[in-house]
């Protein structure tokens, strides 16, 4: 059973406009053209910048879940906001497409009552070549079966905007498929040779990309301080974890008991929360109070 925060993928039409398919393929070519083992173990930029303090108020962006937005997400990361108190400022990011639930489905009411009027969106589209009656998990985890994503640009596009005009972001949250807009935007940045703009990224219930052509982007981990936390009760507990966790070079995972949520339940919760804290103001060179 699909919970109040459940974040989940479905098929989506086909572009509506020939010119995003145009820069959609474009962005395809480009991953494409890359030469094996094009991608450094380390790009210039990430480290001078990553501990040295600064001088104001941390930066986050948050990310919401794809059948989300960012009045949802405002609700779900309360207990990080809490947390880190008035030592950071938000912002949150609706991504650009609207979402399209499957015929006969709808957002359970907490979601609609908490989304206040706000539509519904992903990051991108996501079709894939099994059209059979069989659960969406099943299909998502068997590697037969080839994922597309489309529109991506519209998602790293979207992003990338928000941090040159509302900028600078020291510590990017995402849930869902935020984190996988997250591993696509940092990858496609350091395939451009391109430093990452953030200093840490904290990920929710996140999980790898799925469509083939992106794999090139990932053949090295990403050197980007990364903080993952999973609920073991997830649907996409294992499957997420073990895909994720190899994109990126030693990040910190944490765990919790719950499902396909930001966590809850004490003590667990703050124990996790504490952490990330913790990391956020290391990332950020700021002497956590004792």
């Amino acid at each position: 059973q699909r919970g109040s925060m459940f974040d989940f993928d479905v098929l989506e039409e086909q572009f509506e406009h020939r010119d995003e398919a145009r820069k959609a393929e474009k962005l395809k070519e480009e991953v494409k053209s890359l030469p094996a083992k094009a991608v450094p173990e380390t790009t210039r930029g990430y480290d001078p910048p990553r501990f040295a303090p600064i001088q104001r108020k941390i930066r986050v962006l948050a990310l919401h879940g794809g059948g989300s937005n960012a009045n949802i997400m405002k609700y779900q990361v309360m207990p990080l906001r809490r947390a880190l108190g008035d030592q950071a400022e938000w912002e949150f990011l609706n991504g650009g497409r609207s979402w399209k639930f499957n015929e006969g489905q709808k957002p359970p009411e907490i979601m609609q009552a908490l989304a206040a009027g706000m539509p519904f969106y992903g990051w991108y589209a996501v079709e894939h070549t099994d059209q059979s009656d069989r659960p969406y998990q099943e299909k998502l985890f068997d590697p037969s079966v080839e994922f597309t994503y489309s529109q991506v640009d519209v998602g790293i596009d979207r992003v990338l905007h928000q941090i040159k005009e509302n900028g600078p972001v020291d510590i990017l949250v995402g849930f869902s498929q935020g984190c996988i807009v997250s591993h696509l935007v940092a990858a496609i940045l350091r395939q451009r040779g391109e430093e990452i703009p953030w200093r840490l990224s904290v990920l929710f219930n996140g999980m790898r990309v799925r469509d083939r052509s992106f794999e090139r982007l990932f053949e090295t981990p990403l050197d980007l301080p990364c903080v993952m936390v999973f609920g073991r009760q997830d649907e996409f507990y294992h499957y997420g974890k073990t895909s994720q966790i190899a994109l990126y070079k030693d990040p910190v995972v944490l765990e919790h008991e719950e499902g396909h949520k930001f966590p809850s339940a004490a003590p667990r919760a703050k124990e996790i929360y504490d952490e990330v804290v913790a990391r956020i103001y290391e990332s950020c060179g700021i002497a956590q109070k004792k």
